[in-house]
């Protein structure tokens, strides 16, 4: 089985959060907010580059939209 990163949002932080599927899980169960979590993306190892660049672009957009 091919190891896989997910982007997350997390609305406890009020920001996106990038890994594995069972720190996703681990994250959300631990949460107040575990109905308010959503997996936006899933890669494949091989796309892990790609992944970096849009967890960047996410966040920069997000505090961007924060301080507005």
């Amino acid at each position: 089985m091919k190891s896989m990163t997910y982007i997350w949002y997390n609305p406890e932080i009020k920001a996106y959060q990038m890994g594995s599927l069972s720190i996703y899980k681990s994250i959300k169960n631990n949460s107040i907010e575990r109905d308010e979590f959503s997996l936006f993306y899933k890669f494949e190892s091989t796309q892990s580059n790609l992944a970096k660049k849009i967890f960047s672009r996410l966040n920069i957009t997000n505090e961007e939209n924060i301080t507005d």
